[in-house]
């Protein structure tokens, strides 16, 4: 039973470690593109868009992270 226990910490601290490791991601990519001067419009469907929606999808946190140097690097050049 002790075992069990143990593993069940272990697959709890695992998860906390992967939302924070996601939540860190979203946060380091929201600076960035507002650094780079992207902004998503609202998500209000009585707003009327010259443009079009595109769905980016789920990404993990590596790949976020990856966006986000790409977007200050590009920040920075301008």
């Amino acid at each position: 039973m002790e075992r069990r226990e143990e593993m069940g910490v272990d697959a709890r601290t695992r998860t906390h470690r992967k939302i924070g490791e996601a939540t860190d991601a979203r946060l380091e990519l929201a600076m960035a593109l507002k650094t780079a001067g992207i902004q998503f419009p609202a998500m209000d469907v009585r707003r009327t868009s010259t443009h079009g929606l595109v769905v980016l999808g789920e990404i993990s946190a590596p790949v976020a992270r990856d966006l986000a140097a790409v977007l200050l690097r590009g920040a920075a050049a301008r």
